[in-house]
């Protein structure tokens, strides 16, 4: 699970995930959206719940400012996330594995509400 909101597999493969009241699909353009909701999805399920360390460039950068050419190692304590694997099953018999974070795992389930 390198990247983060967006779709990992089957339909929508690659398409970035954008959050809003609830969770939305860009297709092609800003103006071109699928909803994650209640009138598109038949059925969801969390597959995974991950805690993800991400590297952050800005200690990196600060680390490699203090003690050159070995500071940047000082980035990869960074960010922790909460990362979730969700499958989806879209009405008309597509599915969809996501990989949302925390947040965004809250909408969708508003979405489904």
């Amino acid at each position: 699970m390198s990247e983060f909101n967006v779709v990992l597999e089957g339909e929508y493969k690659g398409k970035k995930i954008k959050k809003g009241s609830f969770l939305e699909i860009i297709t092609e353009g800003e103006n071109s959206k699928i909803s994650i909701n209640k009138s598109n999805v038949q059925a969801y399920d969390i597959l995974d719940e991950t805690d993800k360390k991400t590297y952050s460039v800005w200690k990196g950068m600060w680390g490699n400012m203090i003690v050159p050419f070995l500071g940047w190692a000082a980035g990869i304590g960074g960010k922790k996330k909460e990362v979730y694997l969700v499958s989806i099953n879209w009405r008309g018999g597509k599915k969809s594995l996501i990989c949302i974070e925390k947040g965004w795992k809250e909408a969708l389930i508003r979405g489904m509400f």
